[in-house]
């Protein structure tokens, strides 16, 4: 946190959760910033800055810039943005661990970048370091056409790409994620790219807190 001008830096006891992590605390211009680093290997697995962001000078492909510079100078490469959302005035963006340009759902880091000045304020990476893995992905046995003829007819399907999603707590699947809409309103669809089979379906809904998926 060089970069942020942190004063007062002081330990604040510890967190023995899934990953055991020393809690600190610091001083960014009179605000609070709380940090969680990881008891083996030091890693940030979460902080959050409790500074005013008023307004919205940047939009959301320099918040995505921002947080990608942000990842690699902790050590977090291949990442790609999955889902932006802005709400008071603080991007939302969920990064997914990529390889061979098929995204992993389950290696997800959230961070959050303030809108007015362009920072990352917080980043939330416990999800990836919990997961992420080298791993040897099979290859699809449905082509996107058969996997497009299992989405709803109803649903005017607009992108397609495939992507690895968690399935419960312990296991995930190659699918094949369609984005489409229906009634004025977006949908996501997972298919699964062996059997066929409708892994998940996500409607995309505006509220208070944003552009969200329910």
């Amino acid at each position: 946190f060089a970069k942020m001008g942190i004063a007062n830096v002081e330990n604040d006891g510890e967190a023995n959760g899934i990953i055991p992590c020393y809690n600190v605390k610091a001083e960014v211009e009179g605000d609070i910033l709380y940090a969680q680093i990881s008891k083996t290997g030091g890693k940030i697995v979460m902080f959050d800055y409790s500074g005013s962001c008023n307004d919205v000078k940047y939009g959301k492909e320099y918040a995505i810039a921002a947080g990608e510079e942000f990842m690699r100078s902790v050590g977090i490469d291949d990442m790609t943005a999955v889902w932006v959302n802005l709400s008071g005035n603080v991007y939302t963006i969920n990064f997914a661990y990529e390889t061979n340009k098929i995204p992993v759902y389950s290696d997800l880091v959230k961070v959050r970048v303030c809108a007015e000045t362009n920072k990352v304020i917080g980043m939330e990476a416990l999800s990836y370091y919990t997961n992420h893995t080298d791993r040897v992905i099979a290859k699809a046995t449905l082509t996107e056409k058969e996997a497009r003829e299992k989405v709803s007819v109803n649903i005017e399907i607009e992108t397609a790409r495939l992507a690895v999603v968690p399935v419960g707590e312990t296991s995930e699947k190659l699918c094949y994620e369609f984005t489409g809409t229906y009634d004025d309103s977006t949908f996501y669809v997972y298919i699964d790219a062996l059997s066929g089979k409708q892994v998940q379906m996500f409607k995309v809904v505006e509220s208070t807190e944003g552009t969200l998926l329910v």
